[in-house]
């Protein structure tokens, strides 16, 4: 991921390979900014990173426990301002190999060390 221009916020795996609409369906439902990409729904403001989450109603209790685990993991999720910021296209990377593209070489790899965890 570079800009966040073309990232869904929800619908998209972008934050610990999961889309937010499943891990927080309730949440999904209540949003008013379903289609919204990262770079709209992250703003910046000085040095820090603001989420703008919009809801349809003012939520319950046990719905802001969920709004709570979604910050928790927004704050672990490591995003740089100019990444946010660019003017770049967003682009996939593959994080298993070396240079960043796939392979079938580095695939074929992680098959062989889960295969190797299994037996």
């Amino acid at each position: 991921m570079d800009t966040g221009k073309n990232v869904r916020f929800l619908k998209d795996k972008w934050l610990e390979r999961v889309k937010l609409r499943k891990e927080f369906s309730r949440l999904y439902d209540l949003s008013l900014n379903k289609d919204n990409t990262l770079n709209q729904v992250g703003q910046w403001f000085d040095a820090s990173l603001i989420w703008k989450l919009g809801w349809r109603r003012k939520l319950f209790v046990w719905e802001l426990d969920q709004v709570d685990q979604l910050l928790s993991l927004l704050v672990n999720k490591e995003v740089i301002k100019e990444d946010v910021e660019s003017d770049k296209d967003d682009i996939w990377i593959w994080r298993k190999g070396v240079s960043g593209s796939y392979t079938v070489k580095s695939a074929y790899s992680i098959l062989r060390k889960y295969r190797m965890k299994i037996d």
